[in-house]
């Protein structure tokens, strides 16, 4: 449950970052995002973990397992929180891709996410 009074304090700042998070994550214009671009993309994990220091500032993140240093998708977690907060859904799909051009035949599933 969010903090009512940081939620209401900070609204216009909490409002930015989901902004910038959404236009982050917006590369591919229909706010659709493969789990595996943002793994292999370090820019885009490097953008998403620049907005940390506000999310600290204004966000509720005491309790957060994604903000400790053992996480293995921090940017994952980050993702999933301000979506919540915000009461946005991020639904799940998978979808087959090639793993190679040469084999027609051999597909790697992979999540496919639209924040909605």
């Amino acid at each position: 449950m969010p903090d009512i009074n940081r939620a209401i304090k900070f609204e216009s700042q909490r409002r930015d970052i989901l902004e910038r998070l959404l236009f982050i994550l917006n590369f591919n214009g229909d706010h659709t995002f493969l789990l595996t671009d943002l793994d292999t993309n370090i820019e885009l994990q490097t953008k998403i973990l620049d907005l940390l220091p506000e999310i600290r500032k204004y966000y509720s993140v005491s309790g957060c397992k994604w903000i400790q240093p053992t996480s293995i998708r921090p940017y994952s977690g980050i993702i999933r929180y301000i979506l919540r907060q915000h009461h946005l859904t991020l639904y799940s799909t998978e979808i087959a891709i090639p793993l190679e051009p040469l084999h027609e035949h051999k597909y790697k599933k992979v999540p496919k996410y639209k924040i909605v």
